[in-house]
């Protein structure tokens, strides 16, 4: 584990601690019974747990009265934590399989990464965690997938808003205003000196500008450098974001029989496009290289569950591809000459849809289907989407 700050260990497990104290009762937490309102309202022990972290750093960051800096804020919730930890619960075998079917847990990390503020380099090492552990997942829920996609590029944004230093021509002239401002300073308060001794005045005046210009180009230099250290952790944040979600793409799964199917798919890629508005992906190929790997799997799941989804799902989808209102469908492809998105899905709508109708009569059991496709489009009921 790449941890150079001692401190940060125990904020990687910070999910896991939100984890195991979901499963305590929940007057272990802060011998605060949980309220019969807020079980009416569908609170979860979950949300109760959070909760309580949440008051417990407020409650210790209110002692702290001339340390109320984010950075302290940090510190401080590592300390709380490292106090409170319980071990096990990342490394349980069955950790991902919770993962895969509730991204409460990331999304906590998500909002309190962004809460207290830390950087990059933090953020990278916490999310490589989760990045590796559905790594042993063999399924994702696709609303996991797409809770995380509403989550992330908002807490994620402020990464990727980096200032640009100023240009070298604004340096040129910030340093010709300083040289004549101590020009003029040192032959106002010391024009006796100048017409007195002239040679050490000017070897004075020379020595300080040279001081002065030295310590400038340092500080250029420092804040180059902190500028690029920044554009490099970003960088770095960035292929993990995009290794992240390619990740849990290639392993989504729905529900067929869920009506709901269709959207979240939808949603999924609409979705992705925010990573590109909110900055998090900069290159157009990239965005396109998710849409693809959520088309692949969209295909795979027609192939695999196709007759089994609802006949509405067929509609639906045929509805909004005629229409349009699928945007990212309707860009055009950023390789010249390949087979759209579009179209690929289509025909495996199309197929998919074919089985539904099978096996809705009975014809289609085993992964077999005995039914003539020509007679269920003579039935007008096969889609055909231009």
């Amino acid at each position: 584990m790449k941890i150079k700050n001692a401190l940060l260990v125990p904020l990687l497990f910070i999910t896991p601690l939100i984890s195991c104290a979901s499963q305590l009762p929940l007057n272990t937490l802060e011998n605060e019974p949980a309220s019969t309102e807020a079980q009416l309202i569908g609170a979860t022990p979950l949300d109760f747990a959070t909760n309580s972290i949440r008051g417990a750093l407020q409650k210790s960051n209110a002692h702290l009265k001339n340390r109320a800096d984010a950075t302290s804020r940090t510190a401080n919730f590592n300390l709380s934590i490292a106090r409170n930890i319980i071990k096990g619960v990342y490394n349980d075998a069955d950790y991902a399989a919770m993962l895969s079917q509730d991204g409460r847990h990331i999304i906590d990390f998500l909002q309190l990464s962004n809460e207290l503020n830390l950087d990059s380099s933090h953020t990278y090492e916490c999310l490589r965690l989760y990045y590796n552990k559905i790594k042993f997942c063999e399924i994702i829920d696709d609303s996991v997938i797409l809770a995380l996609l509403q989550t992330l590029p908002l807490t994620f944004e402020r990464h990727f808003s980096i200032d640009t230093p100023g240009d070298e021509l604004r340096s040129l002239e910030f340093l010709k205003k300083n040289t004549e401002d101590i020009i003029l300073s040192r032959l106002t308060d010391n024009f006796s000196y100048f017409q007195e001794e002239p040679v050490d005045f000017v070897a004075e005046l020379a020595t300080t500008l040279a001081q002065s210009n030295q310590d400038m180009l340092h500080e250029q230099s420092r804040a180059h450098t902190k500028h690029l250290n920044t554009l490099e952790q970003a960088a770095r944040l960035r292929s993990l974001v995009l290794r992240f979600f390619d990740g849990m793409l290639g392993k989504m799964m729905w529900n067929p029989t869920s009506n709901a199917c269709w959207n979240t798919f939808k949603q999924i890629g609409e979705n992705l496009g925010t990573l590109a508005t909110h900055g998090i992906i900069q290159d157009k190929d990239d965005l396109d290289d998710l849409e693809q790997s959520l088309i692949a799997r969209g295909i795979f799941l027609l192939d695999l569950t196709g007759s089994l989804l609802p006949l509405d799902f067929y509609t639906q989808a045929e509805q909004d591809l005629t229409s349009g209102a699928v945007a990212f469908l309707e860009e055009e492809e950023q390789d010249e000459g390949i087979t759209s998105k579009k179209e690929l899905l289509c025909r495996a709508l199309l197929s998919g849809q074919i089985k539904a109708l099978a096996h809705q009569q009975g014809f289609y059991s085993n992964g077999q289907s005995s039914l003539n496709p020509g007679t269920a489009a003579q039935n007008g009921q096969i889609i055909t989407i231009s």
